[in-house]
């Protein structure tokens, strides 16, 4: 212990008197370990941390798939319940969906996220109320259901933490509710919900089968494997499918973890984010070798004294290692205090729907990772320098006076060899992020076919304590309608029952069937959007009207049934046909027969990279639905009227929350975010790798350049101009940097298919990039190899031939 504490001392001592290889060498290796200590955190946080509930490996998800397609899709009613009650595998079975409570009487309406849940929900995640009870069997029966249970913070900011709220009521869709709980402080799923209230199916609800609407999830006995599970899901899959041929033909239930339910779509990413950072750790820690090579040329005569002195290779290679593993622990600890600071940018940065956020964090995991990569970084690349410093040539280097002598020749190959590791590592890097930045490029250029410019929407869900009969929906959004439409400062307004890009997904498909067509089992019926609109929609989101006509005030609820179809649809069922005039039928307990009076343009629902749907619109006053959006074009700067915006409606009614009021332009660009920080990310990580890289280069050459001063000043006294010392220096490093881009080059060939999944009309060969990436890269290290350039073009002859 006594011997290494001297090291470190020694090694302290060293750094010290090199303040700028100390500076250098810390800083490089800060930034390597940093970036992956935040990417590990994400990682650890959503990929490897258990769920945070009891024995969470034996939750699962159960779901439906249609046979040979791997698409996902939930349960109906009547399905669930055969599923809970013949499962013997399951020691609890839940079904639960997603609803939307207006919270008043608690200041400004406010739009509360809500979870409707039958018996067995908290049982399934081992999960207890933090305060009072769930609810009970009997609270899931319809008339006995005015129930909930509270979100710790929404406790907090309502009640003040008041634990005698037990039994208390709160007004939600102006109704009371009474209080059963309070949940624990940090239970999310599967994100953050503001309240839980009881599923009660009523007895309508309970008998279909052909609505899909619940998700469903189980825990497994304790004794229980997931074949197992799967083998009883696909036995029950064959009798539904036997007994119910109309509603389950074709489709199969599937059993997954539940982890994988939750993070399974981020998992690709985050793999690609993590063999990112680890090619910028991989740079810094070829930047380390060199430096340390370096360094230890600088030192030969010092090694060669201690040597001649008595000191053994086994105590060289000790010394060394310890100084090689003090930078490293140094770099570390920076890049451990850089990842602190860095950590909720990259928060920031991450797409909204990203899983697990709240568990990320630098917790006792990341410290330890990060101080296992310092230590392994520091031994792996401190070895090579500490061999080779370990056996110097006594007799040469004690005989140079200056002690300048330069690395050896296996030395300079092996420093070399490192720069074309690092090059090639980078353009891997710049490559891939060039492709994202690329496909988010194409992204941005998609017509999304509507002009979202000076476009406000305002998405609703009209409670049914006051509006449950269509009249009353009916006489509200006339009057908000009439109400905006008379605004000097909008130019149209509309409503529409899903329009595109909601903050909350209230789109719908509908199966279909074309009149004079026979009927098909439900699950073949061919599907599409169904989505009510007021007769200025197309205007106001200027979506073309291709053919026919739009809707007009006539088409009100005594009037025939009418319908407009996309173009989608129109070329998919009608063919070189004009569709006008022809008659869906929509519905089989009660089809409604309509007819299609206009063919309008294709519209972009959820995401940009979706293909376009077939679409149904029909007029919202003949079928007037809860959920509903308002959109208004306005004549200036739409965030300018949201005030003015929100009185309309409080105008008509004040308990309607306004908080999903924003402008289509915001709601397109947070489509696009998931896409956007991933090209972020990437390109941030490959221009730090780029940096690094760069830094490698320039010291081979100036560390190159000054060990070879003496060979400078020779040639320019036998006559060499300084455009030849340059072109010489120069040749370096560009000879360097292509062989790196070429091997490089092959590697993002390989490489860059892992990205396909991300990519957006990009191939991942795509030419354009492996053509300009290449020619920034050589570009760039030629600047970088500029500087020692010119430093050597300016050697005094004189001075030189003095030099050693």
């Amino acid at each position: 212990m006594e011997t290494f504490l001297q090291d470190v001392t020694y090694s302290l001592r060293t750094l010290r008197k090199h303040p700028g290889f100390a500076a250098v060498a810390i800083l490089t290796l800060a930034l390597g370990i940093g970036v992956n200590s935040v990417i590990f955190s994400l990682v650890n946080g959503i990929l490897l941390r258990p769920l945070p509930f009891p024995e969470s490996e034996k939750i699962v998800s159960v779901f439906t798939v249609q046979k040979d397609q791997a698409e996902q899709d939930i349960f109906s009613p009547a399905n669930f319940l055969d599923l809970k009650s013949g499962a013997r595998q399951f020691d609890a079975v839940a079904a639960y969906n997603y609803f939307g409570f207006d919270l008043v009487g608690k200041g400004e309406p406010e739009a509360l996220t809500v979870i409707k849940a039958s018996t067995g929900f908290f049982d399934v995640l081992g999960v207890n109320p933090f305060l009072g009870r769930a609810f009970s069997a009997e609270e899931d029966l319809p008339g006995n259901d005015r129930v909930v249970l509270l979100n710790y913070s929404l406790w907090q900011r309502l009640f003040a933490g008041d634990p005698q709220v037990i039994g208390k009521t709160i007004l939600l869709d102006g109704l009371p509710y009474r209080i059963l709980g309070v949940m624990p402080q940090h239970f999310q799923f599967p994100e953050e919900v503001d309240v839980w209230a009881p599923l009660a199916l009523d007895d309508q609800q309970r008998s279909l089968r052909g609505a899909n609407f619940l998700q469903v999830i189980a825990r497994l006995k304790p004794e229980v494997h997931f074949d197992q599970a799967q083998s009883e899901m696909d036995g029950l899959s064959q009798r539904l499918e036997k007994e119910y041929p109309q509603y389950n033909t074709g489709i199969q239930i599937r059993v997954a973890s539940l982890e994988e339910a939750i993070v399974g779509e981020s998992r690709p990413m985050l793999l690609v984010l993590a063999a990112a950072v680890a090619f910028v750790l991989l740079i810094a820690c070829a930047n380390l070798a060199n430096l340390l090579l370096a360094n230890a040329s600088s030192r030969k005569r010092e090694f060669a004294v201690r040597v001649a002195m008595g000191a053994s290779k086994s105590r060289m290679v000790r010394q060394l290692l310890t100084e090689s593993l003090v930078l490293s622990l140094l770099g570390g600890t920076l890049g451990l205090l850089l990842a602190i600071w860095a950590l909720p940018l990259l928060l920031k940065a991450l797409p909204e729907n990203t899983p697990r956020v709240h568990e990320i964090q630098l917790d006792a995991i990341v410290i330890l990772f990060t101080t296992g990569v310092s230590l392994l970084t520091g031994i792996l690349f401190g070895l090579l320098p500490a061999f080779s410093s370990s056996r110097p040539d006594l007799h040469d280097t004690l005989k140079e006076g200056s002690g300048a002598s330069g690395i050896s020749l296996r030395g300079r190959r092996f420093a070399d060899l490192l720069v074309v590791g690092e090059v090639a590592l980078v353009l891997v890097l710049l490559i891939g992020a060039g492709l994202m930045i690329r496909s988010l490029g194409k992204l941005h250029s998609v017509d999304p076919g509507f002009q979202p410019d000076r476009l406000l929407s305002l998405q609703l869900f009209l409670p049914g304590s006051r509006y449950e009969e269509p009249a009353a929906r009916r006489a509200f959004c006339s009057s908000v309608l009439d109400r905006l439409s008379a605004m000097t400062e909008i130019e149209s307004a509309a409503l529409a029952s899903s329009p595109p890009f909601g903050i909350i997904a209230h789109g719908i498909t509908l199966g279909f069937r074309i009149e004079g067509q026979p009927q098909l089992p439900a699950v073949q019926e061919p599907v599409a959007y169904y989505t009510r609109i007021t007769p200025a929609y197309f205007e106001t989101m200027r979506i073309p009207l291709t053919r026919g006509r739009s809707f007009a005030q006539t088409d009100h609820e005594s009037a025939p049934p009418v319908a407009i179809v996309n173009e989608t649809m129109a070329r998919r069922f009608w063919p070189g046909q004009n569709p006008v005039g022809q008659r869906l039928i929509i519905g089989t307990r009660e089809p409604v027969t309509m007819e299609i009076v206009g063919v309008a343009g294709n519209v972009k629902h959820t995401h940009l990279r979706n293909a376009f749907r077939a679409e149904i619109y029909v007029p919202y006053f003949q079928r007037p639905s809860a959920d509903i959006t308002f959109v208004a074009r306005t004549k200036g700067d739409p965030t300018q009227i949201m005030g003015a915006f929100k009185n309309q409606l409080w105008a008509v009614d004040k308990d309607l929350p306004a908080q999903y009021l924003t402008t289509m332009n915001q709601l397109l660009n947070g489509s696009m975010s998931d896409s956007r920080s991933n090209a972020i990310l990437l390109a941030v990580f490959a221009s730090l790798a780029l940096l690094i890289a760069l830094v490698g280069l320039y010291g081979v050459i100036a560390h190159s350049i000054s060990r070879r001063t003496r060979e400078m000043g020779v040639r320019i006294t036998l006559g060499a101009r300084r455009g030849d010392i340059l072109r010489l220096v120069l040749g370096q490093g560009a000879g360097l940097t292509l062989i790196g881009i070429l091997v490089g080059v092959l590697g993002a060939i390989a490489l860059t298919r892992f990205l396909s999944f991300l990519l957006f009309e990009v191939t991942t060969t795509d030419p354009l990039v492996f053509v300009t990436v290449p020619i920034l890269l050589l570009s760039v290290a030629l600047i970088a190899a500029y500087i020692p350039a010119r430093r050597a073009m300016q050697v005094d002859p004189t001075t030189a031939l003095r030099y050693e």
